[in-house]
């Protein structure tokens, strides 16, 4: 079955165990990014619950996620991008989000969030929550049935 979906999730979905499962459960029909700053966030996570790096790894691989990394952005394009937008979100308190952004939409990845107001300025890929997504996945799962 071809990957219909490439997504990129932020971490906060990561506090949704039930949308977690469900990527679990529809791996094959996902391409699932972790930008680098998520990958940061969540193994930090699992650091302060006593998990390794390598239990991280093994709990990332029961959805296929892949671990992107900062060679599709340069710092130039990134700081322009912050100045050019900082009358809509501060990069002082939204760094990371900026970051995030900006990595997935280099890679042509929606993003999955739950803070969608902070990315209204990605313009090149979709931004939704992981209750929009999981809805959008169902009617395609269901035309595909029906077709």
């Amino acid at each position: 079955m071809k990957k219909q979906n490439i997504i990129a999730l932020d971490s906060n979905v990561f506090r949704n165990r039930q949308f977690i499962d469900y990527l679990i459960f529809h791996k094959d029909r996902l391409n699932i990014g972790l930008p680098i700053i998520v990958q940061v966030e969540v193994a930090y996570f699992y650091k302060i619950k006593g998990f390794s790096w390598e239990i991280f790894k093994k709990e990332m691989k029961k959805f296929d996620a892949v671990f992107m990394d900062w060679k599709i952005a340069n710092v130039d394009e990134i700081i322009t991008r912050i100045f050019n937008n900082k009358q809509n979100l501060s990069f002082k308190h939204h760094f990371r989000d900026y970051l995030i952004g900006l990595q997935s939409e280099k890679a042509n990845r929606n993003l999955i969030t739950y803070n969608t107001s902070h990315f209204n300025w990605l313009n090149k890929v979709e931004v939704k929550t992981p209750e929009d997504f999981v809805k959008d996945l169902e009617k395609i799962i269901k035309n595909a049935k029906t077709n």
